[in-house]
């Protein structure tokens, strides 16, 4: 699904490794939104793209319309796994293909996006093969090795942003060394708030795997490391023995 990272999660999300729940945009102002919600047909669209969201959410990779072992859903399974009727999900997958809210893979042509229930089960079937193949594709191989390289990085925000910048650093630097640089950088961020630590694309891009190791754990606004006992505990014993002689 497109942009799954930044629409779907947020940062209580990705602490979880199994969602009983999805953040789902609000926003009803988008052109898109309103197109679909007037259209001829639009509620029924709407109502298993949320479906759709909801079942992503809970695959074996998040946003990843597919089973554990990388079989892809068809509109079947989408049925089945949602109690849904599957005509719900042959008419809305070429929509939501065409608008941009599901992926569309290379194979997928403007003809596979016909009105007939067939052609729609061909579509989804071609939109959902894709998804199958990048999914193979960053597991085996050389996409192994980059998500590697991502997972090390202490914060996990942008993945799909990430990829290219990653691929790129390992193509100059080396896997090896740059997975020591990123599990160095990793340390040194340990107890830094992830709101301080860079995004992987901007970290990657930046060529900061090459900073002095020594600036790691400070950022842009000057935000150290926490020394020191930082508890509550200990900064409730703190304040007490400041305010005993007051």
């Amino acid at each position: 699904m497109n942009a799954w990272d930044e629409l779907f999660e947020n940062s209580a999300s990705r602490k979880l490794k199994a969602l009983a729940w999805v953040p789902i945009p609000n926003n009803h102002d988008s052109v898109a939104y309103a197109r679909l919600i007037t259209s001829k047909g639009g509620p029924e669209i709407f109502a298993a793209w949320v479906l759709i969201v909801q079942l992503a959410s809970r695959c074996a990779e998040r946003g990843v319309l597919a089973s554990s072992d990388g079989r892809p859903y068809d509109a079947a399974d989408m049925a089945i796994k949602t109690r849904a009727p599957a005509g719900l999900f042959q008419k809305a997958l070429p929509y939501l293909v065409e608008i941009g809210w599901l992926a569309e893979s290379a194979s997928t042509s403007a003809e596979s996006a016909s009105t007939s229930a067939d052609d729609d089960t061909i579509a989804a079937l071609n939109r959902i093969e894709g998804n199958r193949k990048e999914q193979n594709r960053n597991t085996t191989g050389d996409g192994r090795r980059w998500c590697e390289i991502y997972e090390a990085y202490p914060r996990k925000i942008g993945r799909k942003a990430a990829e290219h910048p990653i691929r790129k650093a390992i193509n100059a630097k080396g896997f090896d060394h740059l997975l020591q640089a990123v599990q160095a950088f990793a340390r040194k961020t340990v107890n830094v708030e992830p709101r301080y630590i860079p995004h992987p694309a901007t970290w990657f891009n930046q060529g900061r795997y090459d900073d002095d190791p020594t600036e790691w754990g400070a950022n842009a606004e000057g935000a150290q490391q926490p020394t020191g006992n930082n508890t509550q505990d200990a900064r409730l014993a703190e304040l007490e023995k400041q305010t005993a002689n007051l």
